[in-house]
């Protein structure tokens, strides 16, 4: 079977039809941007893409680990009012503060601040 040639007004990058056993490889439909590619698969923009999704993940990420560790401050918290023991206000407020400073640099890092 003859290989058919590529429309130079379409973006060049061949895309499945279907997800299946065989699939068929079609031409994208979309009108080149760059270097004949459209804005979906232009290397470039598939980096920048891929950066922006790592970003938001990492903020994402800091803001579980943070609620992870505010919570063990309030465990912490309830354990020492249960037990009957001294509250030590010191050490609760150290802990949350360093929770806090820990969410605050990995957002920044992951903002590229």
């Amino acid at each position: 079977m003859a290989k058919k040639k590529l429309d130079p007004a379409r973006c060049s990058e061949m895309v499945s039809d279907r997800d299946s056993r065989w699939p068929t490889y079609l031409q994208c439909r979309r009108k080149p941007w760059k270097d004949g590619k459209c804005k979906q698969h232009h290397a470039g923009e598939r980096a920048k893409r891929a950066a922006k999704r790592r970003a938001e993940w990492a903020i994402k990420d800091a803001n579980i680990d943070f609620n992870s560790e505010i919570e063990c401050i309030g465990w912490h918290v309830l354990g020492c009012v249960e037990g009957g023991r001294f509250l030590d206000a010191f050490k609760i407020r150290k802990m949350a503060e360093d929770a806090i400073r820990k969410r605050d640099e990995a957002i920044a890092k992951a903002k590229g601040e």
